[in-house]
């Protein structure tokens, strides 16, 4: 569990015994990343463009740290603290819209990729990404989908999405793009076909959209919330 009190730490809680096994202090770094092939590894994402990974020992208590390379410049371009994942890939996009592509599988985390949400005239446009939960990841098809919208400027980091992209992850090529629905959070249903629920941040409703060749609206529900942030499937 991730701390800030106000100094950033992450509580490890053994939920066998019902105890606390540890409060691991990570100075200048926020979240709390499973590691999915090493379950007593997480990794934290720092200030000075770097992603920590923590390992534990038995006890839950600290074993070890390593810290990655820089991959970002935090007075340039920041990164969301949103990540998505396939297996121990781990994805971040930033506020001028890069994506950001790290392996966590090993002890010292590993940037793998870098690449454009914009290019050429929308790029012109000023085509940004945005929200707070602003991109899903549907592993089955490699896609990455994520919150945009035009003529973005120093604080529309938050804006709720004109579009939404889809992109393949393998090619990083835009692949689709569709009605924003503005949209401030999405999840992708890990299914065989891309589904996405967003939540319109106008309406605080829930879209049900098919992501797939011919995008649609399957459902909506408006009004499920007062200020909701994000969302989570269970």
């Amino acid at each position: 569990m991730q701390n800030a009190t106000p100094a950033s730490t992450v509580s490890v809680v053994d939920l066998r015994q019902r105890r606390l096994a540890s409060e691991i202090s990570t100075p200048g770094c926020w979240l709390a990343l499973p590691v999915r092939s090493a379950p007593q590894r997480f990794a934290t994402l720092c200030g000075d463009g770097t992603i920590e990974s923590v390992t534990l020992d038995d006890t839950g208590a600290l074993k070890s740290r390593s810290r990655s390379e820089p991959f970002f410049d935090a007075d340039v371009d920041p990164v969301f603290v949103h990540s998505e994942t396939i297996g121990d890939r781990h994805f971040f996009v930033s506020y001028l819209g890069q994506v950001h592509e790290l392996d966590l599988s090993q002890d010292k985390p590993k940037a793998l990729a870098r690449w454009p949400l914009a290019q050429g005239a929308d790029a012109k446009k000023g085509w940004r990404p945005g929200g707070y939960q602003l991109f899903a990841v549907h592993a089955a098809s490699g896609r990455l989908y994520v919150a945009m919208h035009p003529n973005g400027v120093e604080g529309s980091h938050k804006n709720p999405a004109a579009e939404i992209w889809a992109f393949d992850i393998a090619t990083h090529k835009r692949v689709g793009r569709m009605p924003g629905q503005n949209a401030i959070a999405l999840v992708a249903v890990q299914g065989t076909t891309p589904r996405l629920v967003a939540l319109d941040g106008a309406t605080m409703g829930l879209v049900l959209i098919d992501a797939g060749a011919k995008p649609r609206v399957v459902s909506r529900m408006d009004a499920i919330a007062d200020s909701a942030t994000q969302l989570e499937l269970q």
